[in-house]
């Protein structure tokens, strides 16, 4: 199928068009929903009296279970308020520019999904977070210790249970490929990975992908089925590569560092908010309205300090494309790659500068186009423009 594909790939200008509407759309409601709504939604649970009631109502079930009652009910209410917005964003929106190939029943089948995995890890977690705060003055420690350990063991299993979860995958059936990409990771000096999935994205969106799921022993080559029908070969060589680039760089273990590093502070900032409730909200830190006060304050920190974050990762993925490029040395290839993935994507290829710092976690598709280019030019390859 490949072979009917047309390389290298050029912009279509049409899509370019889009582009800058669909990022618009998305970023606003990308805001809304994912800041606006629900501070509106935790200032009002705190302050009217509801959370207090809602406490009330999880002990009048149960004396002993009222704690995780409590916060199955406070997810249960979050995703509700979230959800026209969500829905919008991610099912009529996505089918207005032709991106989604979800039915409806599909839709609602992976949202049911997600909200069943949100009370399994939800639950628990905010139930011992809440024991420690309640029983510990040191109780942000501990639960920073947990948080990190958590986020660790969620790294392993993703590919073996929460992946196969969402997605339909089985042994990519092109063996000349699979002998191929795994030549290429040997040769980049890595040699615990022997498998090689294709995941039935086409089922859910036209968005291309590839991907290396897990850590250690687990850790596993997955391509979108939307990637090895559209993009050749050469094309889906530079994808996997620069995927292979942060395994070799350890970017999950840099994240995990990253994220534990800033997730320290950010729980004794929220002890702070926590210990000064009483003053400010009038709620003793015993009640379980300091849970949705939790929420509250780590998403305010969150989205402050959530440029810094997304420049580290911009930072982080450049490095994994210049790393693809010294081993596939295929600079045509990654060019045309961007180009097809910013048209199937409906990605901007040059956003505003301040939106890109503020929203990107990958660099804009001209900047690694660009970076294409001064490679090729260091290792005296011409590539037209």
């Amino acid at each position: 199928m490949t072979s009917e594909i047309v390389f290298p790939y050029e912009f279509d200008s049409e899509k370019r068009k889009k582009s800058k509407i669909y990022l618009k759309q998305k970023l606003i409601t990308g805001l809304l929903n994912g800041f606006v709504v629900p501070l509106i939604f935790l200032v009002w649970m705190i302050f009217s009296g509801f959370g207090l009631a809602l406490e009330q109502f999880a002990f009048s079930l149960s004396s002993v279970f009222g704690i995780p009652i409590f916060v199955f009910l406070f997810l249960t209410l979050t995703e509700l308020v979230e959800f026209p917005l969500g829905f919008y964003s991610s099912y009529i929106f996505e089918h207005k520019y032709h991106l989604s190939n979800y039915s409806l029943k599909g839709w609602f089948k992976d949202f049911f999904k997600g909200l069943l995995l949100s009370y399994v890890i939800g639950i628990p977690l905010m139930s011992l977070v809440f024991f420690f705060i309640s029983n510990f003055s040191n109780w942000w420690i501990l639960a920073w210790l947990v948080l990190t350990v958590f986020s660790v063991f969620m790294a392993f299993i993703y590919p073996v249970i929460i992946f196969p979860f969402f997605y339909k995958t089985q042994p990519y059936q092109d063996q000349e490929q699979v002998q191929a990409l795994l030549a290429m990771v040997q040769k980049a000096g890595v040699k615990n990975i022997d498998r090689v999935l294709l995941a039935k994205e086409s089922e859910k969106s036209k968005k291309p992908n590839a991907m290396f799921a897990g850590m250690g022993k687990t850790k596993t080559i997955v391509l979108f089925d939307t990637l090895t029908e559209s993009f050749t070969f050469d094309e889906t060589q530079t994808v996997v590569a620069h995927e292979l680039g942060h395994y070799v760089f350890k970017d999950n273990y840099r994240f995990i560092v990253l994220e534990a590093a800033a997730l320290l502070p950010t729980l004794y900032v929220i002890n702070l908010v926590l210990q000064s409730s009483f003053v400010w909200f009038g709620i003793p830190i015993i009640s379980l309205v300091i849970i949705p006060v939790f929420v509250l304050t780590s998403l305010v920190i969150e989205f402050f300090s959530g440029p810094i974050i997304q420049a580290y990762s911009r930072h982080r993925e450049l490095s994994a494309d210049i790393f693809a490029l010294d081993l596939v040395e295929k600079p045509l290839a990654q060019i045309s790659t961007e180009k097809r993935l910013a048209d199937m994507s409906l990605a901007d290829h040059n956003p505003n500068k301040w939106i890109e710092i503020l929203f990107f976690s990958h660099p804009s598709s001209q900047k690694r186009i660009d970076a294409c280019y001064a490679w090729a030019k260091e290792h005296n390859l011409k590539l037209d423009k």
